[in-house]
């Protein structure tokens, strides 16, 4: 399996710009959102983790660019999230998943703060 770089993740070239990586963002974050993916949640949940993460890295100018370099030399190591284990009890395992949950909540609020403020006609013409 080919391993995505954020901007494969996102959809956008490497060179997007600032306005184009947050719409990108947004219409990725949305397809995917588990609220909108009944019976895939943890599916979705994984997804948006992803997307989040490549979001979260290129919006910011000074890791996008250190991120770019890496690129560049050949030093991209980017796994995707483990998809979920089914109901396992094992401590480690319920470590993992609070981890998860704990980065997706974090991804959540990434959401919300990008989202907050916009009526659904500007997050429609921004998507």
């Amino acid at each position: 399996m080919a391993v995505a770089t954020y901007y494969e993740i996102l959809g956008v070239p490497r060179t997007a710009n600032q306005a184009e990586i947050r719409k990108a963002y947004l219409r990725a974050s949305l397809r995917c959102h588990p609220d909108k993916n009944p019976g895939r949640e943890e599916e979705a949940k994984a997804e948006f983790i992803q997307i989040g993460t490549a979001y979260s890295c290129l919006k910011d100018e000074t890791s996008r660019a250190a991120y770019d370099r890496e690129l560049s030399a050949g030093k991209f190591n980017w796994r995707p999230p483990q998809r979920p284990q089914s109901n396992a009890t094992s401590n480690n395992n319920v470590g993992e998943q609070a981890k998860k949950d704990k980065e997706f909540d974090n991804f959540m609020d990434l959401f919300d703060e990008t989202v907050s403020g916009m009526s659904e006609a500007e997050l429609t013409v921004s998507i």
